[in-house]
């Protein structure tokens, strides 16, 4: 099942008993604070129970083009990376395929 934002904003409302304006809001707080707190390399945000977010960096490499079957250069670069913590991670294999 595809969940949105909006799903999740009703949820949190339900269980909470807040107005779904005032948890949107929070919820909309978060999600742009999450690039704000990893703005240096060196930071990283963990979430007891979720997750961790961090920086990774992907050395320079050669892939292949899978069209023409050269070789290409793959430059270095960085991005971010997401862990789930095992709470999710489990939470997830019980209900799996």
């Amino acid at each position: 099942m595809k969940y949105l934002k909006k799903d999740l904003v009703e949820m949190v409302a339900k269980d909470t008993g807040f107005y779904k304006k005032d948890v949107e809001e929070v919820i909309n707080s978060v999600l742009n604070n999450i690039p704000k707190m990893l703005s240096d390399e060196s930071d990283r945000l963990m979430l007891m129970n979720f997750g961790c977010f961090r920086h990774f960096n992907y050395k320079e490499r050669c892939g292949r083009n899978p069209k023409t079957n050269k070789s290409v250069l793959i430059p270095q670069h960085r991005t971010i990376k997401f862990t789930t913590s095992e709470v999710i991670y489990d939470g997830c294999e019980e209900k799996a395929y």
